[in-house]
């Protein structure tokens, strides 16, 4: 009996150097490809990867290539300078409606990573396409499809048909948490004043679509921006500084 091909192992895309290592285990995968990525997931001492060698790699024909160039950019925006965060942000805006969801996955953390790096110039860079993309898929083109069998109109469930709206909505919300961070100040708060009649009343139909998987997404941003609002708890000044009830037991 001929032996049963192997199970490609899942890809590790929690760095770059996993996603790499994830990927010569694969074996749809082209050698060079695998060659190309061990060069830049684990570069030789010295050697600077340059944006444009990423940028080879997303050239690739396979998603797991595309995926780790992301994360090669993600792991470099933040102290490697403009050019990765403009590569980062134009290869992730052309693949944010790729076929390949864990692919869009990376999408979303690559532009957290850019907006945690640059703040409002990201989000200014990136709202439209992506409140456009929300917007343009909040109504499915069909509620119904046809059965293979007998040729019966079926009712499509509720998670089916709605393309990559909830990625959509996963990048708006990576794009928050990276304003949120602490080196930004006010730059949420400018955000969220200066489009709020364009997001407060994408918000309220977003939390009450018939998706629940975009529900759920829009959910985790609403806690985002709970989160990056919260006032940090000042001490009562009627507090005890000594907890001790017994401060001298003797």
């Amino acid at each position: 009996k001929p032996k049963p091909k192997p199970k490609p192992s899942a890809m590790d895309l929690s760095s770059a150097a996993r996603a790499a290592a994830s990927l010569q285990r694969r074996p749809a995968v082209a050698p060079e490809t695998k060659a190309l990525a061990l060069a830049l997931a684990a570069p030789a001492e010295g050697v600077d990867v340059e944006p444009g060698r990423a940028l080879e790699l997303a050239a690739c024909a396979e998603w797991e290539a595309l995926a780790l160039a992301l994360l090669l950019m993600q792991e470099r925006v933040a102290a490697a300078g403009p050019a990765w965060t403009d590569a980062a942000l134009a290869l992730s805006s052309q693949h944010l409606h790729h076929p390949e969801p864990r692919l869009r996955s990376v999408v979303a953390s690559t532009i957290k990573a850019c907006a945690r790096a640059l703040g409002p110039a990201v989000y200014l860079r990136v709202k439209d396409q992506l409140i456009e993309a929300i917007s343009g898929q909040m109504q499915r083109d069909q509620d119904e499809t046809t059965s293979t069998l007998g040729n019966a109109k079926i009712s499509l469930d509720d998670t089916t048909g709605w393309k990559t709206l909830e990625t959509s909505v996963l990048c708006l919300r990576s794009v928050f948490e990276g304003l949120a961070g602490p080196n930004h100040g006010d730059s949420l708060s400018t955000a969220l004043a200066t489009d709020a009649e364009m997001l407060c009343p994408l918000l309220a139909a977003l939390v009450q679509h018939i998706n629940r998987h975009v529900r759920q997404a829009t959910y985790q941003m609403l806690a985002t921006l709970a989160a990056a609002f919260r006032p940090n708890p000042s001490p009562s000044p009627n507090a005890n500084p000594n907890p001790n009830p017994n401060p001298n037991p003797n």
